[in-house]
């Protein structure tokens, strides 16, 4: 506050020097009237400067900071990647041009990164070994009329953010055009939704992909999956090296909202979801490793291939809803409960059981 206060002082003596007293000797009423008149006038005005000085200064307004070309976060070399070598501040909105690259060396606070459609070429946010970027609102990458748009949020470092938002700004103008956001960075925190947004104008398509090759994603939120009709929303964990752990702690998972097709791939080659919130809907999909933990019931729809492990943890509770073949392990956790009901089940691998499993029908093979 050392600042403000001292810039407050110095406002409070320029006001005094802007007062105008009564001129010497004038006594009439007339020239008292106009006097007080004017200095009034002259301490309103200094008032206002002060509020206009102060209130700026100490409370900061935000800004829309684009980037001018390549650099770190926090360098001040005019235009890489700040333009004048300013870095924005934690209030400001962040946009990296398409084709720019930001890497974040230091731990930093802003309120919304924007990857623009300004052109087809892929930009990249880096994060950092041990660094942590906070984004108060979300991440959203911009898609086109006319173009394809990409980038890459990537790095050792940890995002966190309220949401990210995949395509959905611009309606198509001209063909098949595609918005892909591609996450490879350690650690990708939402405390709210992802969306991922296709669009349909007449014949002109834009289709929209979160691609998540590795690392770990959390969507406290859904997963939105929203495409018009004649258009794909697509959220792939088949992906790059294919490795990456998507946990979904969120009463609703996954939403579904538009009349198009929405595309959940959820056995990429080291891929793990992990719903991890109380009772819970698992998305039918075929799953490479599923992790059901937290509490409450896991309801499985009509879930039939894991091709790798199933795991329960936590107080979770689940129950076949079809003939079920897992290709990996069967671990059923301390605390938790998983129900054969009158269908085949077949584990390849291993069963492990330091919880409870059951048979509620003798219908169907059961082979561990």
């Amino acid at each position: 506050m050392t600042k403000p206060l001292q810039r407050l002082g110095l406002v409070q003596n320029f006001a005094l020097l802007l007062g105008i007293p009564a001129p010497a000797g004038a006594h009439d009423r007339a020239t008292e009237r106009r006097a007080a008149s004017a200095t009034t006038f002259s301490h309103a005005a200094a008032l206002f400067a002060v509020f206009v000085l102060f209130f700026s200064t100490t409370l900061g307004f935000a800004a829309t900071v684009t980037t001018a070309g390549n650099g770190n976060w926090n360098s001040t070399t005019v235009n890489a990647p700040w333009p004048g070598g300013t870095v924005p501040a934690t209030t400001d909105n962040v946009i990296i041009r398409a084709g720019d690259s930001v890497t974040v060396t230091a731990n930093a606070t802003i309120n919304s990164i924007t990857f623009n459609n300004a052109s087809a070429i892929a930009a990249t946010l880096t994060v950092n070994t041990g660094v942590i970027l906070t984004v108060t609102a979300g991440v959203t990458l911009q898609n086109s009329a006319t173009l394809n748009t990409s980038a890459t949020i990537a790095g050792a470092g940890t995002l966190n953010c309220a949401s990210v938002t995949t395509g959905g700004n611009t309606l198509p103008t001209a063909g098949t055009t595609t918005s892909t956001l591609t996450s490879t960075i350690s650690s990708l925190a939402m405390s709210a939704s992802l969306t991922v947004r296709a669009q349909k104008n007449g014949v002109p398509i834009n289709q929209a992909t979160f691609a998540f090759a590795s690392g770990a994603v959390s969507v406290g939120g859904s997963a939105v999956l929203n495409a018009d009709s004649g258009a794909v929303a697509t959220l792939t964990l088949a992906t790059g090296a294919a490795t990456g752990t998507l946990t979904l702690p969120g009463a609703t998972p996954f939403s579904t909202p538009g009349a198009g097709t929405a595309t959940f791939t959820a056995n990429g080659t080291g891929a793990t979801v992990v719903y991890s919130g109380a009772a819970q809907t698992v998305k039918f999909v075929t799953y490479k490793h599923l992790t059901l933990s937290g509490s409450g019931v896991k309801t499985l729809t009509s879930i039939a291939t894991i091709s790798g492990n199933l795991t329960l943890s936590g107080t979770a509770t689940a129950t076949t809803a079809i003939a079920l073949a897992i290709s990996g392990n069967l671990d059923v956790g301390a605390g938790t409960t998983f129900t054969v009901a009158g269908f085949n089940i077949t584990v390849t691998g291993t069963t492990s059981v330091t919880g409870t499993l059951t048979h509620s029908s003798l219908t169907g093979t059961k082979t561990y």
